[in-house]
């Protein structure tokens, strides 16, 4: 018995990644002329893999509780949960519409929440360019989406070249509000043009 509990922590302990620090970052970020507030947990443990956690935050923006689930995504964008226990201890702390600084005063992100009601309107993820506007992600929670907002957030790797539109769903609560992740689309970083 000790040697088959042994066996699952030994695999659980290899599905654990390594998390990137921000200073590994070969592009630096720029902090948007109207910043918005970072809501879920991310980190990039690889250039092309994002990881996101289910978090609870209070009425400061401080995490509450235990994190959890956590997911790795990848450049197919699509979610693996995890099983092991994630030491994560650096997320993307910029805001959830942070840019590149090789952008700043020629492109910007917009971020554009989910309406449900009367008309459903998707999230969408909207790169602002001297020559006009192009919609990087869109996303329309489903009936399984449980949450009061639904929005999207952008983060870049740790080196620039890949970016996330990270799908949403909050949850309003007295005090405190469950950040969740429904999921996320990975993708190249587009050229500001």
């Amino acid at each position: 018995m000790r040697f088959v509990l042994a066996l699952f922590l030994a695999a659980c302990a290899t599905q654990t990644p390594r998390v990137a620090t921000r200073t590994d970052a070969a592009r630096k970020l720029s902090k948007p002329t109207q910043p918005r507030i970072r809501l879920a947990w991310v980190s990039w443990s690889e250039p092309k893999e994002l990881l996101a956690c289910t978090r609870r935050i209070d009425d400061n923006g401080n995490t509450v509780g235990v994190m959890g689930p956590c997911y790795k995504i990848g450049d197919d964008s699509t979610p693996h949960r995890l099983i092991s226990w994630l030491n994560g201890d650096d997320p993307d702390r910029n805001p959830s519409n942070v840019i590149l600084s090789d952008w700043e005063n020629r492109c910007t992100l917009i971020l554009e929440d989910a309406v449900l009601v009367p008309t459903p309107k998707p999230a969408r993820l909207i790169l602002v360019t001297p020559t006009g506007k192009k919609v990087l992600d869109e996303w329309t929670p489903s009936p399984k989406d449980e949450g009061d907002a639904f929005q999207v957030e952008a983060t870049f790797s740790t080196d620039g070249k890949m970016m996330a539109s990270v799908h949403l769903s909050v949850g309003l609560g007295e005090g405190e509000r469950i950040i969740g992740i429904a999921g996320a689309k990975v993708f190249a970083t587009p050229e500001c043009e």
